[in-house]
């Protein structure tokens, strides 16, 4: 046990009656029929929405944000049919409520469709699963206020579809959730709001969450305008114990079950959170093997599935549900008493905690920190740091990729002028130059090819797909970048409760294609990619100083390379023999970090090399802890970041590259940039406090689970002195034209 902490219920400050904001029937209607008095920050949002204010509403988890925002936005709305004078026929959809997912924006219909009742105006949902028959309805009538999401927007703006005029008219848009439009596909989000503005003229935005330390300047970059804050940070729905536990003894992910099954058995519906889908589907095999009456809920499983799975836990008939992200929004599944996290940032925790206890009833959360991670090691050491590590939202408007495809895809709305203050002229000539647009007297067209790449173009992901095969059907798909680590050849990859061997990585041109074949449910094996990558820089954008080093944020080329890979058992700490492949595999693409030239371990060297120790092998390794400390250790500096970016080390030169996991970059690695000096000290704590007596150091301090290299080739008192060297300020001039072998 790390760390207990008992929160009781909170309720937000009282405000004014109903009637005291909203005057006239409406007020009235709302009093007799949803509550009579407003909370305080409720009645603050509603009068500024309805002075026509952008703002962002941050409050949490079930203390009243939807009607808070929905009551101003529809009287506006009704307020603006009632002065156009127009007749059924004659409607126009003037709300966008967008969700980032489809099972929550349906969760919401009802709730947002009876606060529409008390003025007549309807409401309707959007999305992709929207029948034929539904869509034609709306075509005929559209419905004052539409439910939906930024993917269907994007698509049928740059189709052109008939429908998309039910979009072209909107006056408000509100964006709900707005902490999940982060990295690459907030920088999708600003360039679509930009896309839709050309139709419906500048819209006032309303945004929510419950979970964003910097609302402000992460609304105003990603939307492009100037928005007013209204918060309130009370609104806890009953008493919470909230437990943070270390594996001392098993793994965290064994840590996990044990827990899961000892609420289970003590009547708790319990959610268990994990990060990422692998993880997911190992602690449902865990959890399955200790009895637990358990299902998984993550991305890339059919809708279907998902339903069930949810319907399931709703109506009791499942005991615990295992889940990625997926379900941290608001989605209906019932009751839910306990929380167990994977470790994340605190934001993100209070977003799953909000899950849970929602009816009052007394309820825990339990963050599990994991054995084999530097991050918790100093939580471990420096619980309460965890509460104070909230983390900036991020978000890259700029992304070079980005923004190219969503210019392709604003030039396939509706033809773009130079006139326009959206044109730019570089990006256009180059989309002419590749035959995607043409230019006639001043005014871009898309071609043929133009209009297919845009359609190509997922806001979820940029970059390349792997399409995955079994038995010539298509299961799912990867992005490149993480993909070529989880599908090359004789990789096992689990989907959906299910183990897969993949017989064939393949890539023609631009498609990549991965061939699997079933494995027994009981398989006892995963694998872990070997690999490394190869830095370029294209361009130094932004140089700094710190401490005595010189740090340069630059535009990078990244060569990936998988070279081979480790078989794993589950369930057991023994680090499997390397398999190389017989091909390797290799990506490359464009994207953003910051790149510096760390200075030697001096003392160390001295010290090692009497004793017959090789001095690059010495170098070598002690940069590459370096670049692992520095990544890891700084991961709730950057909101979690450390799964976004990427780092290398090359060879003995002390040359050390950060940059973002994504093609065109993320932003990721510019939160770290800004607050590298406070990284610097937090990779010194972290060396300094870990007790171990490794020369390579452990899992608690030097190795990252992301190591590229099986965590070889590490110095943990190397690194140590390498990091007391920068905090003393030792100067060491960046010379990026070194060579030599890079380790990850």
């Amino acid at each position: 046990l790390v760390r207990y902490r008992f929160f009781g219920e909170q309720t937000p400050g009282q405000g004014p009656r109903v009637t005291e904001v909203i005057e006239g029937e409406y007020g009235k209607w709302l009093e007799n029929n949803v509550f009579e008095r407003l909370f305080k920050f409720q009645a603050e949002a509603i009068r500024r929405i309805l002075n026509g204010e952008n703002i962002v509403l941050v409050a949490p988890t079930g203390s009243g944000k939807t009607e808070a925002f929905a009551i101003p936005t529809l009287l506006n709305a009704w307020k603006c049919s009632k002065a156009e004078q127009l007749d059924f026929k004659g409607r126009r959809t003037k709300i966008l409520f967008v969700y980032p997912t489809k099972a929550l924006a349906r969760d919401q219909k009802d709730r947002l469709g009876k606060l529409a009742e008390g003025l007549g105006l309807t409401v309707g949902v959007f999305d992709g699963d929207t029948r034929r028959q539904e869509r034609e309805k709306y075509y005929d009538n559209p419905p004052d206020a539409i439910i939906t999401n930024f993917d269907i927007i994007h698509l049928h703006l740059a189709l052109n579809t008939r429908y998309s005029k039910l979009f072209k008219s909107a006056k408000t848009l509100v964006v709900d959730e707005v902490h999940n439009y982060i990295g690459s596909f907030g920088a999708h989000i600003h360039h679509i709001v930009k896309r839709l503005e050309r139709f419906t003229g500048e819209l006032q935005i309303v945004a929510s969450s419950a979970t964003v330390y910097n609302p402000k300047e992460f609304c105003e970059k990603l939307f492009g305008k100037r928005f007013g804050v209204v918060e309130e940070d009370q609104g806890r729905h009953g008493e919470t114990h909230f437990i943070i536990m270390y594996p001392s003894l098993i793994s965290g992910r064994a840590l996990r079950a044990n827990a899961l099954r000892e609420l289970v058995r003590n009547k708790f519906k319990v959610l268990a959170f994990s990060n990422g889908h692998t993880d997911a589907e190992l602690l449902l095999r865990f959890a399955r093997k200790e009895g637990v009456n358990s299902e998984i809920h993550r991305a890339g499983l059919t809708r279907e599935f998902r339903e069930r799975v949810e319907k399931r836990f709703k109506d009791g008939e499942t005991d615990a549900l295992i889940s990625t992200p997926t379900l941290e929004l608001g989605i209906d599944i019932g009751h839910v008493d306990a929380i167990i996290s994977d470790i994340v940032n605190v934001t993100k925790l209070t977003q799953r905690a909000g899950r849970a206890g929602r009816r009052g009833q007394e309820s825990i959360v339990l963050l599990v920190l994991r054995e084999d991670d530097p991050i918790s090691s100093y939580y471990k050491n420096h619980p309460d740091d965890y509460f104070d590590d909230i983390s900036a939202c991020y978000v890259d408007p700029f992304n070079p990729l980005v923004r190219q495809t969503q210019t392709l895809s604003m030039v396939c709305d509706k033809p773009l002028r130079t006139w326009e203050r959206l044109y730019d002229e570089d990006l256009l000539k180059k989309l002419e130059a590749e035959g995607k647009i043409s230019i006639v007297n001043g005014v871009a067209y898309p071609t043929k090819e133009g209009r297919k790449e845009a359609l190509k173009t997922s806001i979820r992901g940029i970059g390349s797909s792997i399409d995955i095969l079994c038995n010539g059907k298509r299961i799912g798909s990867r992005e490149v970048i993480v993909g070529i680590s989880e599908l090359h050849k004789d990789a096992v990859y689990m989907h959906g409760g299910e183990n897969y061997l993949s017989k064939e990585l393949r890539h023609v041109g631009d498609k990549w294609s991965a061939y699997l074949e079933k494995l027994p449910k009981d398989y006892p094996y995963f694998t872990k990619a070997l690999g490394t990558v190869e830095p370029t820089i294209i361009r130094i954008s932004e140089k700094k100083e710190e401490y005595g080093l010189t740090i340069s944020f630059c535009d990078l080329k990244i060569k990936k390379i998988v070279y081979g890979y480790v078989q794993n058992k589950i369930g057991e700490d023994k680090r499997g023999e390397q398999v190389l492949l017989e091909r390797p595999v290799e990506y490359e693409y464009e994207t953003k970090g910051f790149a510096f030239r760390a200075p030697a371990p001096q003392k160390t060297l001295d010290e090692k090399i009497e004793r017959g120790a090789a001095l690059d092998e010495l170098l070598t390794s002690s940069f590459h802890a370096t670049e692992h400390v520095i990544i890891e250790g700084s991961n709730m500096i950057t909101g979690g970041g450390a799964s976004e970016m990427g780092g290398v080390s090359i060879g003995a030169t002390g040359l050390i590259f950060v940059y973002d996991s994504t093609e065109g970059g993320n932003g990721a690695s510019r939160l770290l940039y800004d607050r590298l000096a406070e990284g610097f000290e937090r990779g010194k704590k972290i060396l300094e406090e870990c007790a171990c007596r490794e020369e390579s150091g452990c899992p608690r301090c030097t190795y990252s689970y992301q190591c590229g290299n099986n965590n070889k080739m590490l110095h943990k008192h190397g690194a140590l002195e390498v990091f007391n060297r920068i905090l003393a300020g030792e100067r060491v001039e960046p010379d990026f034209n070194l060579t030599d072998k890079t380790i990850v």
